[in-house]
This record gives C-alpha cells, structure tokens and sequence, in this order.
C-alpha cells in the first residue's frame, strides 16, 4: 500500500551518504591543518635562522670596524625567548697577510629536546692578528 502525502514524497539524503560526507570533510580538515601547522614551524625555523646570520654579520661588522678589543669573543643574545650563543674568532685566511674572521652563532628551538641548530658567516680581514688572542 502506497501512501499519499507530502512526507514520502520528498527525497533526502541516506545515513550512509551523510556519514561519508561527513568522514570526506573531517579528512580533508585534517589535511588542511597538518599543512597550516608544518607551514608556521618551517616560517619560525626560518625567521630564527635569519636571528642569527643577522646577529652574526652584526658582529662580524663591529669586528672588522676595529671594535674587536671592546668585542668579547664570546656571548649569547636574546631575541624573541631564544638564546642565541656566540662566538667570533680570528683564523688564518691561507699563505698570504689576511685573516678569516669567523662568527658561529648557534641557538635552540623554542621547545626542549630540540637539536641545536647554527650558523656561521666568515669575513676577509686584512687588520692586525695580534687583536684577538
């Protein structure tokens, strides 16, 4: 027996086809923030890593504008919760009368267990050996 009414004969969507669309959008969702979230931890490890050739290049600066006495060799800076440590040496360059100057700059990511990541700039100096130790 059929029954006649606006009730049966409106047609929707079934249980099953609701819950696959359902599962489709929350895939996808997922997807969408994995990417959001890999894309903001590659952006933070890049601006730390620009920190710290900046802090380097600064030092390298000072050092070759002759402020390498009033320089320490070594020392950390903190920039954004982040403690980026130091170091500026004197190394030869080869056989002839410049030298190399070297700043290492290394830190840690924000969160503990992380590697410590580096950088270091070099720089051509034709100034005095006798200025560093």
């Amino acid at each position: 027996m059929r029954r006649a009414g606006p009730f049966w004969r409106t047609r929707g969507f079934t249980l099953l086809e609701v819950l696959v669309a359902g599962i489709v959008l929350a895939v996808g969702a997922v997807v969408v923030l994995e990417t959001i979230s890999s894309s903001l931890s590659a952006a933070g490890a890049l601006h730390r890593r620009a920190a710290g050739r900046e802090i380097a290049a600064d030092l390298l600066s000072k050092a070759a504008a002759g402020a390498m006495a009033d320089l320490p060799q070594t020392g950390e800076q903190w920039r954004d919760g982040i403690v980026y440590r130091w170091t500026v040496r004197l190394l030869p360059a080869g056989d002839g009368p410049l030298q190399r100057l070297s700043c290492t700059v290394e830190w840690v990511g924000r969160s503990a267990g992380r590697p410590t990541r580096s950088v270091t700039l070099d720089r051509l100096w034709d100034g005095p050996a006798e200025t560093l130790p």
